[in-house]
């Protein structure tokens, strides 16, 4: 499932390269950063296919029902 949180991973490694130079401060270790992304992209994942089975289990029953289903079930 496409997310934007390595995306988002990225972009903080990014900063914290920046603070190095400005400060000094050491920045996390790429295997650290893109484990925890991984594991939060899993997360993700299962929640986004969670809530699809979900949906369509609602779909299953209003078609079961025989009623016209609004277009937002259907997607």
């Amino acid at each position: 499932m496409p997310t934007s949180i390595l995306g988002e991973k990225l972009r903080e490694q990014v900063e914290e390269q920046l603070s190095f130079y400005e400060t000094g401060e050491i920045p996390r270790k790429n295997l650290d950063v893109m484990k925890e992304a991984m594991v939060q992209a899993e997360e993700a994942a299962a929640e986004i296919t969670r809530k699809l089975e979900k949906q369509k289990k609602r779909l299953k029953k209003f078609e079961k029902a025989g009623c016209n289903c609004p277009g937002f079930f259907r997607k």
